[in-house]
């Protein structure tokens, strides 16, 4: 272990955070005072296959640019010794006294995750698997120390033992309760190795679900109630870590359709939360799964936007410029292309009087051509209807676009000092679902004059 407060490669070691078979991560500072988390792989320990692991980060590196569900690693360097990778530092677990990273395992020391909050983290750290899956590697030490929380996102972390689908394994590598058991006993292929990851996915969800260790699944522990969100995400934790593999989940859309269904059956039990938007005054209550975004998790998320072609470069401006002015944003689903959402905008004095005055004909022409020329999107306008909603007058557009087919749903309301857009964006084979989850919120929607 390296001595606290010595410099390694212009970082400043503040806090010695673990060590593994092959390395030590610290939390750092570089010198333009930013704190970064590096880990450090010794050449010697790892033996002659130093060379190859070495490839396999900086192969990974490039997947972290448009994961979010993934640690992002900034650099990749070696000496004559080791190599070394900076990455995004997690949040620290408590506000006060010494750093501790905010992990999945420091937390369920403390408790279980709340069952309002397993099936975000369930879907966000299934995103992280898939970008690992989608770029040919197997992640292969999925286990709750190394999901990490960034800016309050789960994010998977620790790729050193990460293999690409071609590699050799000819060792074990993992952590134990979270192998299949046939993997124990025989070198995997490729493709068995991302089954792998599911199976230790299963044993994520038991373990956030309860509380408990992977060693101790399958067993339930009494003192927690088995409530119905419990009892689904407890189901599939079991399908996925079936003894025999014949009889698992291994498939990631088979694993996809079975969480979009339990989301779907906990959405018509009915459960909610109070959104509110202070500023502008307004509660309305949305599904407990849907996740309100920060202002700084949206920065982040356009900024990965970015390095993506399909975004057109002024769209995004003006999601930027939009969240400046005070846009929020609600996530509904989430994939690695794609995010189902409703936002809230209030609109500026201009654009008020435009929606107060402009006829059906000119909202549809304007919108076609805003779309068009700025956005180079053909869009079709469904319906303009002027109506009443939960009380509160309002324009009604219902328009999708030929990127992707989303389909849009936005209710300006008209209220005698201020103007507000509410609006659901989500993907064609998303929308029917949404759309009866985006009406009830807006059933209970409550402005305070």
């Amino acid at each position: 272990m390296r001595q606290i407060g010595s410099i390694y490669h212009n970082l400043t070691l503040l806090r010695h955070c673990g060590c593994g078979a092959f390395g030590d991560v610290y939390y750092c500072e570089d010198i333009s005072g930013k704190h970064v988390a590096v880990k450090i792989v010794s050449k010697q320990r790892i033996g002659a296959a130093w060379e190859r692991e070495l490839r396999g980060v900086s192969q990974y590196r490039t997947i972290t640019d448009n994961a979010p569900g993934l640690l992002k690693i900034f650099h990749v360097g070696e000496d004559d010794e080791s190599f070394y990778y900076t990455m995004e530092v997690a949040d620290p677990l408590f506000e006060d006294g010494e750093y501790i990273p905010d992990s999945l395992a420091e937390r369920l020391r403390l408790e279980p995750v709340h069952e309002d909050d397993l099936l975000c983290l369930v879907r966000e750290v299934l995103e992280g698997i898939k970008s690992i899956h989608r770029a040919g590697f197997a992640h292969r030490d999925i286990k709750p120390e190394n999901i990490l929380f960034v800016k309050g996102r789960p994010k998977l972390a620790d790729i050193g033992l990460l293999s690409s689908l071609a590699a050799d394994r000819s060792s074990l590598a993992g952590t134990l309760c979270f192998m299949p058991p046939e993997l124990q006993i025989d070198n995997l292929s490729g493709a068995s190795c991302q089954k792998s990851d599911l199976y230790a996915f299963g044993k994520i969800i038991y373990c956030a679900a309860t509380g408990k260790g992977a060693e101790q699944f399958p067993s339930l522990p009494r003192e927690i109630p088995m409530s119905l969100p419990l009892k689904y995400f407890l189901s599939l934790s079991f399908k996925l870590c079936e003894r025999e593999a014949a009889e698992r989940i291994d498939d990631i859309a088979q694993l996809e359709s079975e969480i979009n269904a339990i989301e779907q059956t906990l959405m018509a039990d009915g459960a909610t939360q109070e959104y509110s938007y202070p500023e502008q005054k307004l509660t309305m209550d949305i599904p407990k799964a849907w996740s309100v975004l920060s202002p700084e998790i949206i920065q982040e998320l356009l900024s990965g936007c970015r390095k993506n072609a399909m975004y057109n470069e002024a769209f995004l401006n003006d999601v930027l410029s939009a969240s400046k002015d005070g846009m929020q944003m609600i996530v509904c689903r989430f994939s690695q292309n794609h995010m189902d959402n409703v936002t809230i905008s209030p609109l500026s004095e201009q654009e008020r009087a435009f929606f107060e005055g402009a006829s059906d004909e000119t909202l549809s022409l304007w919108l076609s051509g805003t779309l068009q020329g700025r956005y180079a999107l053909g869009a079709e306008v469904y319906a303009i209807k002027r109506l009443s909603l939960a009380e509160y007058p309002c324009t009604f557009i219902d328009l999708t676009h030929d990127k992707n087919r989303n389909r849009i749903n936005n209710y300006i309301f008209q209220l005698p000092d201020r103007s507000i857009a509410i609006a659901l964006t989500a993907s064609p084979e998303s929308f029917p679902g949404l759309r009866g989850q985006f009406e009830s919120a807006l059933a209970t929607l409550k402005f305070e004059e």
